[in-house]
């Protein structure tokens, strides 16, 4: 799911125009596992289900990890993982997380997201994710983000999802 929901004016004096529109972007799967311990490797295990599907990791107890994330081989793109503190809740947990990405960097949008698990039923569990992105490139940017990029973005997200439940479910 993508919603736009901010339109930037443009700047007035002295003010910094920030690039775009605010994209808030959603989506989860159901992970096979029970929740206290889907909980623990989410929250604390992060080399255990970050690692496997990070291309290069520069290290798991700081904001070093590199991801391929996209929607397949020839669209994806480098972004460095930063997971935040855990917040534990009654039957679910959240961590946040920002995909910063790298090399041509204005080119593509950072995401902020938080991570759930979340309780469904006995054995099964949500993993899900919430977050934004700015669209970068000004009205360039909009009309790329409106014509497919924000499908990319979707599809994305979902990839990512689904390699995280996969590596958690093994």
């Amino acid at each position: 799911m993508i919603y736009m929901v901010e339109k930037v004016a443009a700047p007035s004096g002295g003010e910094k125009q920030k690039s775009g529109s605010v994209v808030f972007v959603s989506d989860f799967v159901h992970i096979n596992g029970e929740l206290d311990s889907l909980m623990t490797k989410l929250a604390y295990d992060h080399a255990g289900w970050l690692a496997p599907i990070a291309n290069e990791t520069v290290s798991l107890e700081t904001s070093g990890t590199k991801v391929k994330v996209g929607s397949s081989v020839l669209m994806a793109k480098t972004v460095d993982v930063s997971l935040g503190e855990p917040r534990i809740r009654p039957n679910a947990v959240v961590v946040p997380m920002i995909w910063t990405p790298t090399g041509t960097s204005k080119l593509f949008p950072t995401l902020e997201a938080d991570l759930e698990l979340s309780a469904l039923d006995s054995g099964v569990c949500r993993l899900g994710i919430t977050g934004r992105y700015r669209v970068p490139l000004g009205l360039i940017g909009e009309v790329v983000n409106n014509a497919f990029m924000h499908r990319i973005a979707e599809d994305t997200i979902r990839r990512f999802l689904t390699q995280i439940s996969s590596v958690m479910e093994a």
